[in-house]
């Protein structure tokens, strides 16, 4: 896929490439070990970036840079469904370092990939999220997702079952 890169908020959005490895990683590691907010139990290796990689080469990705050129967030558009029915259709996943959090950098991800979705033919954005995420549930809310269904019970993290939510934004409506 071609390279698609754009500036806003203080932040460079570029597609997640091989430098970004470990501040990526180590941002979601931080969300494993902390929140509810990643789904593994257990801090994940630095290989776990390559099918990140190889998401890029066919879905928008996005590594966001503060000004200092650290990386301040990640976000990534990936198929929904292995099935080419489903081609129109990806799932939305991103995270930020704790220090760019509330900053409106999420959304600035969210609408960088989705415009990009957008022109390559992907018409709905899917998202999962855990029941105890709040924040993230807000976040979708706000910026245009609708509760879609709710699996009861269907994961456990830190001893503790929780649900996912699916929620689904309408890019065609957007």
């Amino acid at each position: 896929m071609p390279s698609h890169s754009t500036t806003g908020g203080g932040y460079h959005l570029a597609p997640l490439a091989e430098a970004d490895r470990q501040p990526v990683i180590d941002i979601l590691n931080h969300y494993i070990a902390t929140s509810f907010a990643a789904f593994p139990r257990s801090r994940v290796p630095y290989q776990f970036f390559d099918p990140f990689l190889k998401v890029a080469e066919t879905h928008p990705t996005a590594a966001a840079r503060a000004g200092d050129g650290q990386v301040a967030g990640f976000g990534l558009l990936r198929p929904f469904h292995f099935a080419d029915s489903f081609a129109a259709t990806a799932e939305f996943s991103c995270f930020l370092h704790p220090d760019h959090t509330r900053q409106g950098l999420g959304g600035l991800i969210l609408d960088h990939l989705c415009a990009q979705a957008l022109a390559r033919g992907i018409r709905a954005v899917v998202a999962q999220i855990s029941s105890p995420n709040q924040a993230s549930l807000d976040f979708h809310v706000r910026h245009g997702f609708a509760l879609s269904g709710r699996l009861t019970g269907v994961g456990n993290k830190f001893d503790q079952d929780f649900d996912l939510i699916l929620m689904q934004k309408n890019l065609a409506r957007a």
